[in-house]
Parts: C-alpha cells; structure tokens; sequence
C-alpha cells in the first residue's frame, strides 16, 4: 500500500459516487457535486423516499420532484457521473434523464431472491 504506483493507480481506477438519499443530501447536491475528487452522485429513490416520509412510493409528488432536482443539479456538473437504482423506473428514461449508471436491482432483494431459491 505504499508504492506510490500502486496508489495512483487505484485512484485513478475508482470512481467515487456520493449517495443523495435524504432531503438534506437534495439540497446540498450542488454543493456534493462541486466537491473535488467526488466523481459523482449515486440516487437511490427507495432510501430517499422513506427520508421524506413516503416509505416505498417513489411517485409521489414530493419524491418526483427531489429526484428532478437531482437530476437538474447533475446536468450543471456535466464532469460529474449521475448514477441510480432504477426502482420501478425504466432504465432508458433514466438514461434520457442524463443517468450514466443504473442499477436494476437492490442487494438485499437479489439476496432476498437467492435464498428463496436455495430453499
């Protein structure tokens, strides 16, 4: 872990996302985005509608509306990488928005499913 080669060489390889889930994070994302050696956000819908206190509905208004603003802040940090999950939204729609990575599952759904079909 010393090599100075080796250390250059994992920063340059990892991708640092900040996740924006909470109605804080929202309206700091400007802020995140402007954070030198921060990649970009990551926006998990589920998560950031339970903060808002509308647990699992991720279209209502007040969710819709924190993740259109997300998504308008990332579009003013174009260096910046917009990453989410999906949830229930179609991949293409979110690539539309200006998502450059989108993650179509949630770990503990996908070990969730795992398990099930184990037993």
């Amino acid at each position: 872990g010393t090599d100075a080669e080796y250390l250059r060489e994992t920063e340059r390889r990892h991708l640092l996302l900040c996740q924006v889930e909470s109605k804080t994070a929202v309206e700091q994302v400007d802020g995140i985005l402007g954070v030198e050696g921060v990649d970009g956000i990551f926006v998990g819908p589920l998560d950031l509608s339970a903060s808002l206190g509308h647990i699992g509905q991720t279209q209502h208004p007040e969710v819709k509306e924190a993740l259109l603003r997300v998504e308008t802040a990332a579009r003013r940090h174009p260096a910046k990488v917009l990453a989410g999950f999906a949830g229930g939204r179609p991949a293409g729609e979110m690539f539309a928005a200006g998502y450059r990575l989108v993650a179509g599952a949630v770990d503990l759904g996908l070990l969730r499913d795992a398990a099930r079909a184990d037993v």
